[in-house]
C-alpha cells in the first residue's frame, strides 16, 4: 500500500508561492522509510517544470507558517517524515527561495528587477519540444545536421523573400522518424553551417522572437475560437516565459502554463494588460510582442516573429468555416484548422515553419486562401558518409552521460555498415540502431546477431506499423506485393494521393502510417531486410512472406523478391566474381519490376529503356541511345543456357561511342531479356527481337 505526503509551496512569507497551485501530494510505499531528502526530490520532480531554475537543496521544509523565516527550524535532510503531511489540510511546507522564481512572489516580498537582456534563461526557446533535441543542438550547433543543407537553403530562400503578395508558410511533411523536429529546432537556434545562418532569424533569436509549439502535446485548436485565439495565446505565453520574472513597460510579468494562460497574476497592471491582450487579433498581437521586446530589449528591430509548428496533422481536418477569397466560386470548399489557422497571420508575414506527418491532407491547403505554402520534404540520408558521420556524433554525445567513452573501432565497422544499410539510414532507425549498438559496447556481451536482433526488437516497437504490415488484414498479398516491388525499385511517385500501381492503396495512408519513407526523387523505401527478418519463428508470418514471394513470381516469371533488396551482410560474403553476379541479377530484376509497374499505369507491352529510366528528352547520346531501344519482360525473367562475357574489344571503341555502349549494355553475364531495335546507333549491331545479353 502507498501513503501520500501533502505538501504546499510557498514563499519567503508562507504564502502560496505559485498562483496557479494549490496543495498536492506525494506518494511512498506505507513499508519505505521516508526522509526529508526522498520527499524533497519527489516534490521537486513533479514539479520540475516550474522548479527548472531551483536546486533541490533549495527547496527547504517546514511545519508551520510562523517558522518560515527561521533556517533553524527547517527540517534537515535527514530527518524522517514520520506522519507529517497526512492530509491537505496539514501540508508540509515546502519553500522555495530562488530569485529566478520572483514571479511567483508579490511585489513586496522582492526588488523586482527590470529585464536584464544577458541572462541566461532567455536562450530556452523550445518548452514544448523534446529536450533531448534542444540539448543535442546545442551540443554540435553548426555540426548538428547531416544531408540537409539543401533543405535549408529552400528554407532560407523562402524566408529572405517572404514579403510578397501572398503569405508563405513552409510545409514540412515527411514520414515519422525524419529529424522534422531536429530540422525545426535547426532552424530556430540557427544550429546550422556557417555558410546557411540567417542575419534575420539570428536577429529574431537575439530578441526572443522565436516562438514554437507542438500539437502532439495537447493544446490543439478546432473550434473558429480557439483557432482565432490561438496566436495571441501562444505570443502571450512566450512573453511571460521570456519576461518572468522581471519589469517590463511597468508590469511584473510572471510565468503561467500555456492551458492556464488566462488566469491572473499577481501583479494588477500585468493582469489588466493581459485581459486585454487575450482580446487581439494575431496581428495586433504580433505588433505588441515586438514593440514589448524592442522595449526590453533596447532596441528598434524589424526582426519578424518565427513561429515553428510541430506535428500539424491534427490539424488537417475540415471545419465549416468558408475560405474569404472568393465566396462566389465553389461555395463548398471550407477551410481545414491549419488553412485557416495561418491565415490568421496572413496579414503580417512572419516566418512560419510547419512541420507533419504527411497524410496527403496537409498538402491540400484550401485553394481560395490567400496563402501560399511551400513545400520542403524531408528524406532519409542519402550517403552513407553523412549517416557515418552521423554516428559518430551519436556516439560523442553519449560519451557525455557515461564514465568511460565508447570508441569506434575497426572491428566496428562491418557491424555499423550493416546496421546503416538495415535501417535504410532513415534517421531514427539510424538512432535506435545506434542505441543498441552502444549499450552493447558498454556491456561484455557484444555479439553481432544479437545486436541486430535488439535493433529488431526496439524497431519493432517504434514503428509497429511496418511489422503489422505483413499480416494485417487491411492489404491483400497482391498489394503487399506491389508495395514491396515499387519500394525495391525506387518507383517514382508523382502524386502521394495516388495509388501503388496495381492496387488500389494510396501512397499518402502508407506514409501518415510510417509504412514507407521517402528517399529523394519522390522515391519511398521500406525497412525490408527488418520486416523479412521480423517474427521469424511465427509460422503464420513465414507462410505470409512465402505467399507474397509465390505471387511475385507469378506476377513476373523468375522474379525472386529479396533479390531487390541488397544486404551489406550479403555483399561483404561474397567474392568479387558473385559481386557481380549479385549486381547483375538486381539490375534485372528491378528492370522487370518497373517494366511491371510501367504496365499497370500505362498498359503497354513494350517500353523504350528512355521511359523506364526516365532519360528525359535531354540530347545527350545516351538518352539518344535508351530512347531508340524497347524492352519487353512480359514472358518474365530468364537464364540463358551460357554464361557470357563481355569482350575485350569493347575497350577498343571510340571513348564516345564507349559512353553509349556501357549505358545500353548495361548487364549481364547471366540474364537475358528481350530488346527491340528502332533507330540504333550504327556501331549496335543488332537483329530485331533478338535477345539482347546486357553486360554491367
Amino acid at each position: 500500500m502507498n501513503r501520500d505526503i501533502w505538501y504546499l509551496l510557498v514563499d519567503g512569507k508562507g504564502d502560496p508561492a505559485f498562483e496557479d497551485v494549490g496543495a498536492y501530494f506525494v506518494s511512498f510505499s506505507t513499508e519505505e522509510t521516508v526522509h526529508v531528502a526522498d520527499f524533497v526530490e519527489k516534490v521537486w520532480l513533479q514539479n520540475k517544470n516550474k522548479l527548472r531554475d531551483v536546486d533541490e537543496p533549495d527547496l527547504k521544509v517546514f511545519s508551520n507558517k510562523e517558522d518560515i523565516t527561521d533556517e533553524t527550524k527547517a527540517f534537515k535532510a535527514s530527518a524522517l517524515v514520520g506522519d507529517r503531511g497526512e492530509n491537505e489540510d496539514v501540508p508540509l511546507l515546502v519553500r522555495v527561495l530562488n530569485k529566478k522564481t520572483a514571479p511567483y512572489y508579490s511585489a513586496v516580498d522582492v526588488d523586482v528587477q527590470p529585464f536584464d537582456p544577458n541572462r541566461p534563461s532567455n536562450n530556452i526557446f523550445y518548452p514544448f519540444f523534446d529536450r533531448v533535441v534542444e540539448k543535442y543542438l546545442t551540443r554540435f550547433g553548426d555540426t548538428a545536421l547531416f544531408g540537409r543543407d539543401s533543405e535549408i537553403q529552400k528554407a532560407n530562400a523562402i524566408i529572405s523573400s517572404r514579403l510578397g503578395d501572398k503569405f508563405r508558410p513552409i510545409i514540412c511533411s515527411t514520414s515519422r522518424g525524419m529529424g522534422k523536429t531536429a530540422f525545426l529546432g535547426a532552424i530556430g537556434m540557427q544550429a546550422v553551417k556557417p555558410s546557411l545562418k540567417l542575419d534575420l532569424m539570428s536577429k529574431s533569436r537575439a530578441y526572443g522572437r522565436i516562438l514554437s509549439f507542438d500539437f502532439s502535446g495537447g493544446g490543439a485548436c478546432f473550434t473558429k475560437e480557439e483557432i482565432e485565439s490561438f496566436f495571441p495565446r501562444l505570443m502571450i505565453y512566450f512573453l511571460c516565459r521570456l519576461f518572468a520574472g522581471s519589469l517590463v513597460d511597468g508590469m511584473v510579468f510572471q510565468e503561467i502554463e500555456f492551458s492556464n494562460i488566462a488566469n491572473p497574476g499577481k501583479d494588477a497592471k500585468f493582469n489588466a494588460w493581459k485581459k486585454e491582450k487575450l482580446t487581439f487579433h494575431a496581428s495586433r498581437m504580433i505588433t505588441e510582442y515586438i514593440r514589448l521586446t524592442n522595449l526590453a530589449y533596447g532596441v528598434q528591430s524589424e526582426a519578424p516573429l518565427v513561429f515553428l509548428l510541430d506535428e500539424i496533422q491534427i490539424l488537417t481536418g475540415p471545419t465549416n468555416i468558408p475560405s474569404k477569397f472568393d465566396p462566389l466560386q465553389e461555395k463548398d470548399l471550407y477551410h481545414s484548422s491549419l488553412s485557416y489557422l495561418l491565415t490568421q497571420l496572413e496579414h503580417d508575414k512572419p516566418v512560419c515553419i510547419c512541420t507533419g506527418t504527411n497524410s496527403g491532407n496537409i498538402l491540400i491547403l484550401t485553394e481560395k486562401s490567400k496563402l501560399l505554402p511551400e513545400f520542403i520534404h524531408l528524406s532519409a540520408l542519402r550517403t552513407e558518409k553523412d549517416s557515418y558521420a552521423f554516428w559518430k556524433q551519436r556516439t560523442a554525445f553519449h560519451n557525455t552521460e557515461v564514465e568511460e567513452p565508447v570508441t569506434v573501432a575497426i572491428e566496428d565497422i562491418e557491424q555499423i555498415r550493416s546496421l546503416v544499410y538495415a535501417s535504410c539510414q532513415v534517421p531514427r532507425l539510424m538512432v535506435l540502431a545506434h542505441e543498441v549498438w552502444f549499450r552493447f559496447k558498454l556491456s561484455p556481451v557484444n555479439d553481432r546477431m544479437l545486436v541486430f536482433e535488439s535493433f529488431l526488437e526496439l524497431s519493432a516497437a517504434y514503428y509497429g506499423e511496418i511489422f503489422e504490415l505483413i499480416l494485417s488484414t487491411k492489404f491483400q498479398v497482391n498489394d503487399l506485393a506491389h508495395i514491396l516491388m515499387a519500394c525495391g525499385v525506387h518507383w517514382k511517385v508523382e502524386d502521394v494521393n495516388g495509388c501503388v500501381p496495381g492496387t488500389n492503396i494510396c501512397w499518402a495512408m502508407l506514409i501518415q502510417q510510417s509504412v514507407v519513407f521517402p528517399f529523394f526523387d519522390n522515391c519511398y523505401i521500406i525497412p525490408f531486410h527488418l520486416l523479412w527478418s521480423a517474427n521469424s519463428q511465427s509460422g503464420d508470418y513465414t507462410m505470409k512472406k512465402r505467399e507474397i514471394e509465390d505471387h511475385c513470381k507469378t506476377l513476373i516469371p523468375g522474379l525472386y523478391l529479396p533479390d531487390l533488396f541488397v544486404s551489406y551482410d550479403q555483399v561483404r560474403k561474397l567474392d568479387l566474381y558473385n559481386q557481380g553476379i549479385l549486381y547483375e541479377t538486381i539490375f534485372v530484376s528491378s528492370l522487370a519490376v518497373k517494366y511491371h509497374l510501367l504496365q499497370k499505369t500505362k498498359g503497354c507491352n513494350a517500353f523504350r529503356l528512355s521511359d523506364v529510366y526516365e532519360c528525359g528528352s535531354h540530347e545527350t547520346k545516351q538518352s539518344t541511345v535508351f530512347s531508340t531501344v524497347e524492352v519487353d519482360f512480359s514472358c518474365g525473367i530468364s537464364l540463358p543456357e551460357q554464361e557470357t562475357f563481355v569482350s575485350s574489344n569493347i575497350k577498343e571503341r571510340k571513348p564516345e561511342d564507349h559512353a553509349c555502349l556501357s549505358i545500353l549494355l548495361v548487364v549481364v553475364r547471366r540474364h537475358s531479356v528481350c530488346l527491340q531495335q528502332q533507330s540504333l546507333h550504327p556501331n549496335f549491331k543488332l537483329q530485331k527481337q533478338t535477345v539482347m545479353k546486357l553486360i554491367y
